[in-house]
């Protein structure tokens, strides 16, 4: 018995058939053929294989032939003739339908293998993901773990004195483990530079307007920076503190204060303006200036210097220069003439000043001896993949800052005399981050 599946259009039965004749001359010759036949059957139209089927075998004709002379009529009065075009139409009506059927399906099958292709690829590469939880790890470990997750970790690494966290582990990140986060923007990471050994109590000074926190901060001996950010709080207010209140530091280390410039500044960030010049005016005056420019006040350092105190006596971006609206400005203010102190053995000046720390990276090596049993040299490099041409380099010595200025990028290194011998405690800052913090014996 031949079982005959009705729903298989009459073409697409012809192809698979030809396809699997016995005889090797009557199955398709080339995968050309069969390729041809198959978009015909899919479009509609003649198989080309028909067209140029010479039909020999009565087997081969088609089962409907039409015999013009032939006027049987039935017992409708209708003619053979006419019977047999009503059947013949009547396939044409099924095959035509059985064709569309078959595309429709296709088309229905391919569209929803789209579907679920660009609905496994948002599951498996969607533009936003939970942020890992890096705290605690190695920096090696949190990159992996970030990669892992389809995120990356900020080449600019923040790195702080820290109580409670092992040295090279991250103390902190932004934005925080659990919260939805765009796999574009890289996750900002703080890392522990270990105990400082000392005894001061950093304070805390989060919800603090920024010159409360200052006045907190100076109270107990320590140097400073406040670095403004776009944050929802109300703007002047301290949004966030490094290292965490509570941490063991020395007199003369470093804080970063980060105060709110308000959720947006106003500004459309496309514009550009110029940047003012404010050297030799307050920090009040300063601010209202910069302002009204259309930028924001960024970092604010001290530093001893013959200017009068309270005074600007450089500013972090030149006067002239263009840049974006909103953009920040970081400035160094005068705390006045540096205290000389004498000692039993030798005069050395050691500046008594608060000095804000800014934040990057770099290295650093102590130069030859000058010949002063009292003073030395000390290089530190200048690090090629800093942002911009222009970089700021600072370099504190027991505490005063020896060296405050920016330098172009093309130095390659900055060098300068330190006024110690002996175990002397060494920090570095480029462009604000703190990139070298140890004992170097002169």
């Amino acid at each position: 018995v031949k079982c005959v599946n009705i729903d298989v259009p009459a073409d697409l039965d012809y192809v698979t058939m030809k396809a699997m004749n016995r005889e090797p001359d009557k199955r398709y010759q080339s995968m050309k053929e069969l390729l041809e036949d198959l978009r015909a059957v899919l479009a509609d139209e003649i198989l080309p294989s028909r067209e140029e089927q010479e039909v020999t075998d009565p087997d081969q004709r088609s089962a409907v032939t039409v015999d013009e002379d032939d006027e049987t009529q039935d017992a409708n009065g209708k003619s053979r003739n006419a019977r047999v075009k009503t059947k013949v139409k009547d396939e044409i009506k099924k095959k035509n339908a059985e064709r569309n059927a078959v595309i429709l399906a296709i088309s229905t099958v391919a569209a929803l293998i789209l579907v679920g292709i660009g609905l496994l690829m948002f599951f498996v590469h969607p533009t936003t993901r939970t942020v890992p939880d890096l705290v605690g790890l190695t920096i090696e470990e949190a990159e992996q773990k970030a990669k892992n997750c389809g995120y990356t970790v900020d080449d600019d690494k923040e790195y702080v004195v820290s109580d409670t966290v092992e040295v090279d582990h991250v103390i902190s990140q932004s934005p925080e483990a659990g919260e939805e986060g765009s796999r574009k923007e890289p996750i900002k990471i703080v890392v522990s530079l270990g105990a400082s050994g000392g005894n001061i109590e950093m304070p805390n000074v989060v919800q603090m307007k920024v010159e409360e926190a200052v006045s907190a901060v100076e109270a107990v001996s320590l140097t400073y920076q406040v670095v403004g950010v776009y944050a929802d709080e109300t703007e002047g207010t301290v949004v966030r503190q490094t290292p965490e209140a509570g941490t063991k530091l020395n007199a003369g280390d470093y804080v970063t204060l980060y105060y709110s410039l308000g959720e947006d500044g106003g500004y459309s960030m496309e514009s550009k303006v110029k940047v003012p010049s404010v050297i030799g005016m307050t920090l009040d005056g300063a601010k209202r200036v910069i302002t009204t420019a259309g930028l924001h006040v960024g970092q604010i350092s001290n530093i001893a210097s013959a200017s009068p105190a309270g005074t600007v006596v450089s500013q972090g971006r030149p006067a002239g220069e263009e840049a974006k609206a909103g953009d920040l400005v970081s400035l160094v203010i005068s705390s006045g003439p540096a205290e000389v102190h004498i000692s039993n053995d030798a005069s050395s000046a050691q500046d008594q000043i608060n000095t804000a720390a800014p934040n990057t990276s770099g290295d650093a090596t102590s130069a030859s001896n000058t010949g002063s049993s009292t003073s030395h040299m000390y290089t530190v490099r200048i690090p090629g993949e800093a942002k911009n041409d222009k970089v700021s380099i600072q370099i504190v010595a027991n505490g005063a800052t020896v060296h405050n200025a920016t330098h172009s990028k093309s130095e390659g290194q900055v060098t300068v005399e330190i006024p110690y011998s002996g175990d002397v405690r060494v920090q570095v800052y480029v462009d604000g981050s703190k990139t070298v913090d140890k004992t170097v014996t002169f």
